[in-house]
């Protein structure tokens, strides 16, 4: 199947017609599918035969969710879907479990909410149960605002080729057993698994798993508190949950956040700030909001002598591209995809702050780019190897 989908993929890279590249693309998302099924039979196959081992190691937890989140965002995204993420204050930075099987079992879940969710929004939130002689349980739940579950089929959905209805298969497909896969899984790693739901108002599923401890309760870089102490900061989102999560994020690292729903709000605050001589250093703006977006905000800011020498931060949803010239114009210092990591948020502080250089995974306002054939400063110089014609004898000889 990876040899199928990769030819797949080579063929899309090709010129091709309308026609052909829809029929590719029909092939490659059944492969895709069918890819999903023969992972699921198989992994349920090793569960039932006993044969499934943990592999407990180190990993640290807030990067970890960051990389299972970010390809499910651009598919919570492509339906119009926020997807949030919550790791409260007290989880620890880094435990001993199995990363992988953690991997699988958040990936079912949100897939699922995914799959089931036409409208609204989808959070993951992380928390602390307790502690008992350095082993940590750890509390996850995946919200969701889709179709719901009846009372009468929330036991049956966690067993083996079991879905919400008989005509779930027909209309959204799968196996059903990537519940019943993901409830071995949490159990093997100490836990359990439930859900809450009712018809038409979304799920609520919960899960637990244990592992030992190897750093205190998450924090951030204690060298980047005295640096952002005390900045004041404006947050605005129309999401209540994303500016809780958000000023959460910016507190821990002493800096002072105020929020705002829409940019009327917002520029009134900014307003009565600067004729309070404590105007905002920073301001947070996410780029799609009702009414005025970000982008707009951005503008009406730094049309304002008063406002003007704020830094401000894009916040962008995982399918937003193409903002770059934007964002040069409006002085825009960073630009960050949702959902919001806490180290994303922390690099693009610096960056806003003191014109550090982007990370690898934030984007930037691209600089201007110095003309063709123009010098660049410091650069040594190249040497080239190549290939050098010998009319004289025919030969080629190395250069």
């Amino acid at each position: 199947m990876n040899g199928v989908l990769g030819m797949i993929d080579l063929a899309l890279d090709t010129c091709l017609t309308g026609d052909q590249r829809e029929f590719l693309e029909t092939a490659k998302t059944s492969a895709d599918a069918l890819l999903t099924v023969v992972d699921d039979i198989l992994d349920f196959s090793k569960i039932e035969a006993g044969k499934l081992d943990l592999d407990p190691l180190p990993f640290d937890v807030r990067n970890h969710i960051a990389r299972v989140i970010s390809p499910l965002a651009s598919r919570a995204d492509l339906k119009g879907l926020e997807l949030i993420c919550d790791i409260r204050p007290e989880v620890p930075e880094e435990i001993v479990a199995d990363a992988n099987r953690l991997r699988q079992v958040i990936t079912n879940l949100i897939g699922n909410a995914i799959k089931f969710t036409h409208l609204g929004q989808i959070e993951l939130s992380a928390g602390l149960d307790g502690v008992e002689d350095g082993t940590v349980c750890l509390h996850f739940s995946v919200r969701d605002t889709g179709v719901g579950i009846p009372p009468d089929r929330q036991e049956s959905i966690f067993q083996a080729f079991s879905q919400g209805d008989k005509s779930t298969t027909r209309k959204f497909g799968g196996t059903g057993l990537g519940l019943t896969i993901s409830s071995r899984l949490v159990k093997m790693m100490g836990g359990k698994i439930w859900v809450e739901s009712h018809p038409g108002g979304g799920s609520n599923f919960h899960f637990t798993i244990k592992g030992a401890a190897l750093s205190p309760q998450g924090r951030a870089n204690p060298a980047e508190a005295p640096r952002l102490n005390g900045v004041p900061t404006l947050i605005v989102d129309d999401n209540a949950l994303t500016r809780r999560i958000l000023a959460e994020m910016v507190e821990a690292v002493g800096v002072r956040p105020a929020v705002a729903p829409d940019a009327a709000q917002a520029l009134r605050e900014l307003e009565a700030a600067a004729r309070n001589h404590a105007a905002f250093q920073l301001v947070l703006l996410d780029s799609q909001m009702p009414g005025a977006d970000g982008f707009t905000l951005a503008a009406e800011i730094r049309q304002r002598a008063e406002l003007a020498e704020a830094a401000i931060i894009i916040l962008t949803s995982a399918s937003q591209h193409g903002h770059a010239a934007r964002c040069q114009e409006l002085r825009i210092a960073a630009r960050v995809s949702k959902p919001i990591t806490r180290s994303d948020l922390m690099d693009a502080i610096r960056l806003a702050l003191d014109g550090g250089l982007p990370p690898a995974n934030m984007s930037q306002a691209a600089p201007s780019r110095p003309p063709i054939g123009a010098s660049l400063p410091h650069e040594p110089p190249l040497r080239i190897l190549g290939r050098q014609s010998d009319q004289s004898n025919g030969r080629r000889r190395r250069a």
